[in-house]
């Protein structure tokens, strides 16, 4: 029988219900996780119970890839997945998000930091400021000694997330900065 990529996403074919993510590791291989996803695997990925997920990315960590070796798209997918409240204390978890701030793709950083702002928000967890107070300070996140955008996702996470110890390394981090001192200032008021 053959298959077309409309009809076996993920070992799911489309004429017929049957498990997502079947036992059979061959219905895993199916997916190009360096290409963009198409609008069924997205439907499918998010579908994915927390289980299906972990095996999903169990699998593909088995075989060498890392979140690099998906396309950014599932990457920021992946990212999303895991700061889901019941998702994000898992151990895969929480490599995907440490990944997802050391990221190659700006995108993705960015990503990660706005979502981490939100899953967290109000929780005034020492671990996540850490985290963002050191993805701040990446080379990767200036250009020209000057800030990217990322570094006021950065401090609005830090806002979000509240706490002395958010608001006290938030005001540090932008007073090496003009704009991001200005930026501070005018959300810190709120």
């Amino acid at each position: 029988m053959k298959f077309t990529t409309a009809k076996l996403i993920l070992g799911i074919s489309l004429l017929a219900p049957a498990p997502l993510l079947s036992s059979s590791v061959d219905s895993i291989e199916v997916l190009d996780i360096s290409k963009s996803p198409t609008q069924i695997e997205w439907q499918t990925f998010n579908k994915l119970s927390p289980a299906k997920q972990q095996q999903l990315w169990n699998y593909h960590s088995s075989k060498g890839k890392k979140l690099g070796n998906w396309s950014w798209e599932w990457r920021i997918g992946w990212v999303r997945s895991c700061l889901e409240p019941s998702k994000r204390k898992e151990n895969y978890c929480e490599q995907i998000i440490k990944d997802g701030l050391e990221d190659d793709a700006l995108v993705v950083r960015s990503e990660t930091v706005k979502h981490l702002g939100l899953s967290y928000q109000g929780s005034k967890d020492l671990k996540i400021i850490q985290l963002l107070a050191n993805t701040y300070k990446n080379a990767r996140n200036y250009r020209n000694q000057k800030p990217l955008f990322i570094q006021r996702y950065i401090l609005f996470s830090l806002k979000q997330i509240q706490g002395k110890q958010a608001h006290s390394i938030g005001e540090e981090l932008a007073a090496k900065n003009i704009d991001t001192k200005k930026y501070w200032a005018r959300i810190s008021r709120f």
